[in-house]
């Protein structure tokens, strides 16, 4: 995430929220990387200030993928117990 050093966290905080809350995957996927990377390379307290904003959109994205990977899970364990029928 080179371009992320070179803006300030809170402008590329405030463009990837709105991609990861409005844009369909893979693209949203994609702005939950680049956050993860983000948080993991600035100071707390370039990030402290947006958690009330970042969290309910990532955890509302996460766990729409758990969802969504518990499904497909499910779906292909009924598909593979009923192939013999």
């Amino acid at each position: 995430m080179l371009l992320a050093r070179f803006i300030a966290p809170d402008r590329t905080i405030q463009v990837l929220l709105p991609m990861i809350e409005s844009e369909e995957y893979p693209v949203n996927l994609a702005a939950v990387k680049m956050m993860t990377q983000l948080i993991e390379n600035s100071s707390n307290e370039a990030i402290v200030d947006f958690l009330p904003d970042m969290i309910p959109v990532l955890l509302k994205v996460c766990l729409c993928y758990v969802m969504l990977h518990g499904y497909r899970e499910s779906a292909r364990l009924d598909t593979s117990r009923q192939w013999w029928l």
